[in-house]
């Protein structure tokens, strides 16, 4: 659940390599997520 996170906690994603489009496009979608809550994600590669 997101909610038991407060605003401003930022997450970090390590992605699998290759990333396929859909994959890319996840990412962006939980980014977004998680922006409308207050909090981060960032890619490590």
């Amino acid at each position: 659940k997101i909610s038991q996170f407060p605003r401003g906690t930022r997450f970090t994603l390590t992605a699998s390599e290759p990333r396929s489009s859909d994959q890319k496009a996840l990412e962006q979608q939980v980014i977004s997520m998680f922006a409308n809550k207050g909090m981060s994600l960032s890619m490590a590669h």
